[in-house]
This record gives C-alpha cells, structure tokens and sequence, in this order.
C-alpha cells in the first residue's frame, strides 16, 4: 500500500533535512510512495533540487515514486518558471498530471536566469555557465564564475552528476547546487546522521541583487 511523504509548509534546506530523517524509516519498508505537495505553500532552490535528488535516488533502488502537485497556485507557477516539473516527469508520475501552462522563461529578465538544470560533465557545465552569463549579461559574470566554481568542485569530477538553479528577486540572487553522494561531493563526506538512505547534499550561495 502506498505510504504518504507529507512535506513541510515550507520547504528549504533545514526543513527538507528534517523531512529526510522522518522519512528514513518509512522509506525502508515501503516501496511506493507518494510525495505529498499539497500543504507546501513555499519552496526555495534546494527544496526543489532536493526533491529531485530524492526522487532519483530512490527511483533506481526499485522504488514506485509519486507526486502530488501543490495546491497553491502560485507555488505552481514558481515551480513551472523552474523547470522544476520538466526534471520531475521523468522521476515521479505527477498528480493532477502536469499541463504546461505558461511560456518559458524569458532569455533576459525571467526570475529564473537559470532553470534548474541536470549536470554531469565539464561539458554540460560550461553550457549551463554560457547559458546563464547569455541571459545575466555583464552584470552576472559574478554570478556565472561562482556557479562554475560550484559545479567544477561539487558535480563533475564524481562523474554522476546533479543539479544547478539560479533564481534573482528583489532578496538577491540564489544559485543552488545539489551533488549526489560523497562520490561528487566532499571526498569521505559521510551522509547526515539519521538518513544513510540518501547520501546526495545541496549547497547555495546568495548574493546581493544586481544593481
């Protein structure tokens, strides 16, 4: 029978930690289960990148993943601008199905000046940095040299890869990183107590918004 994961109202670093150590149990007896959305009412980048990597990981040790969409509407929409549901289709089966409803982000000027993006290679890196300095401009090469820094430490050289997302509003600017195991991430970095299930980690810096 499938068992409910039911996410915080707000879903970020320290609250997602704390999702993954009540979860570690379940996760372990059940093989089908169902990611619950609908209280979520706010999510930050490492929220969806955690997701996502939780939903991998979990998928390939011979888990049946679900999601149930949010029900707050502008979650929904954030969510969209993200890429976040064009990376989750693959992991979970999305309930209501998921309808694109609003165009893409724009080149220059969207919130997300970089979707969130599925890294694995040097190559893939120095696209997704070419991407995000096409859209920032001159004023985000800041912003291009750090994700690149991230993503050369944290992702390539393990080889299996992550996810990077840079999101800008009024606060300033968020780029997120998640790695997927001690392998990518910081040599001999064990997996936070209480959730060996899942050795995957985020990173972010945030920056001042740009003048």
């Amino acid at each position: 029978m499938p068992f409910e994961l039911i996410l915080p109202k707000i879903l970020d670093e320290p609250s997602f930690e704390s999702f993954l150590i009540q979860a570690a149990s379940i996760v372990q007896r059940q093989k089908t289960l169902i990611v619950e959305m609908g209280p979520v009412e706010a999510m930050d980048p490492c929220g969806m990148l955690g997701l996502l990597e939780l939903g991998r990981h979990l998928r390939l040790r011979g888990h049946r993943m679900l999601l149930h969409q949010p029900l707050s509407a502008d979650l929904q929409q954030l969510l969209e601008r993200a890429g976040f549901f064009a990376q989750a289709q693959p992991i979970y089966t999305v309930y209501p199905p998921y309808r694109k409803s609003i165009p893409p982000t724009p080149k220059k000027g969207g919130d997300f000046p970089l979707e969130i993006t599925p890294i694995a290679t040097a190559g893939e890196i120095t696209r997704a940095v070419g991407r995000l300095r096409e859209r920032m401009g001159r004023p985000g090469e800041a912003v291009s040299a750090i994700l690149s820094a991230l993503l050369t430490k944290r992702v390539e050289p393990g080889g299996t890869g992550g996810y990077a997302v840079v999101r800008s509003d009024s606060s300033g600017i968020t780029i997120a990183v998640s790695d997927r195991g001690p392998k990518v991430g910081i040599q001999n970095e064990p997996p936070p107590a209480g959730r060996p299930f899942f050795p995957g980690s985020r990173i972010r810096v945030v920056l001042p918004p740009l003048a």
